[in-house]
């Protein structure tokens, strides 16, 4: 009795046999689709319309949320015409008036307050600083700011039981410049003093310069309102009038920083109108150590000569350092203090 399928020979042939069936099957069967998950969308198709505006306002919604309204916009106020500005009709052309003349009552009483308290600031000004009956002062003379020493000067003052005063200045050359420049000058000073300003009444100046001497001479003729120089030459004398030695005595004013101060100054042959403007708090470095000063520059067009005097605060404001200035602006002396003394006896 036979087994089916008993033989090696007869399992290879079942095995094809099957093979076959399962492709015949897979190659002629009918074409079977699964579902799609998603339906299938019809074709797409572009149709353009006109675009039609109305004028419903867009409400925004927002998720969760209530429509907003849009906020009603105000009307601008009408603008006024000046042209046609009118007084309300209740106030009358006299109420009008009266209201203008109270106005003008309540600014000029504002106009007299400002200027009380003006008068009473300038009342509280310290007065200025008396000056010393006697005061040596000790310059070095230096070519250019900060340059080599090449003279030195001394100042005297002295002040009498009368009032009267005497200032004397006298430079001489020193070291090396005595080499190029054989020569020195003397000035002076003299008049009245009520203590703290002083009333020049004549200025002198000779100047010694190898063989040849030079002399200046300004005299302050207050009966005839006239100053008179050496050559007979005479000007018109003010009242502030000063001389070159003068003016650095003058207990200086202290107005406010940047404030300026005219001041009549004579050299011995003319007498000139000098501007000057005023640094009230200024430091500068001297021998004698750093000294606070009050600057007083000239204000000068270009082309003309300048000056500079600081004024020492510690010092009564006494004079501690001097700049001459050359036309095209550079610093042709510096005069620099090295030794103050002074006494009240």
């Amino acid at each position: 009795m036979n087994v089916p399928l008993s033989t090696p020979k007869q399992r290879i042939i079942a095995a094809l046999a099957v093979s076959l069936i399962v492709h015949a099957i897979f190659l002629w069967m009918p074409n079977i689709e699964l579902p799609s998950a998603s339906p299938e969308l019809p074709p797409l198709m572009a149709k353009l319309e006109p675009i039609v505006l109305t004028k419903t306002p867009l409400n925004i919604k927002k998720k969760n949320k209530t429509p907003i309204a849009p906020k009603p916009v105000s009307a601008p106020p009408e603008a006024v015409n000046p042209t046609k500005f009118e007084l309300p009709a209740e106030i009358s052309a006299a109420e009008t008036e009266r209201l203008i003349a109270a106005n003008e009552t309540a600014i000029a009483r504002e106009l007299d307050a400002a200027s009380s308290v003006v008068a009473t600031s300038e009342r509280l000004l310290p007065p200025p600083t008396p000056l010393p009956k006697h005061a040596l002062l000790k310059f070095e003379v230096r070519k250019g700011a900060g340059g080599i020493a090449a003279a030195s000067m001394q100042h005297t003052l002295d002040i009498d039981e009368d009032g009267q005063y005497k200032i004397v200045a006298s430079a001489k050359m020193i070291g090396l410049a005595k080499l190029f420049y054989n020569g020195s000058i003397n000035q002076s000073s003299l008049g009245t003093t009520d203590g703290q300003r002083l009333h020049p009444r004549q200025y002198t100046e000779e100047k010694f310069e190898g063989n040849t001497t030079s002399n200046r001479r300004a005299t302050f003729d207050l009966d005839a309102n006239q100053m008179i120089f050496t050559n007979g030459s005479q000007t018109t004398l003010t009242v502030d009038a000063q001389d070159m030695l003068s003016i650095l005595y003058q207990s200086p004013a202290v107005p406010a920083e940047g404030d300026e101060l005219e001041i009549a100054v004579t050299d011995g042959s003319s007498l000139d109108r000098y501007r000057f403007q005023v640094s009230t708090d200024e430091t500068i470095i001297t021998p004698m150590g750093k000294l606070k000063a009050i600057h007083y520059r000239k204000l000068h067009p270009p082309g003309e000569k300048g000056l500079g005097i600081w004024f020492a605060r510690e010092y009564r404001n006494l004079p501690v350092k001097i700049h001459t200035i050359d036309p095209d602006g550079s610093v042709k002396f510096e005069f620099i203090i090295t030794e103050i003394r002074v006494s009240d006896n």
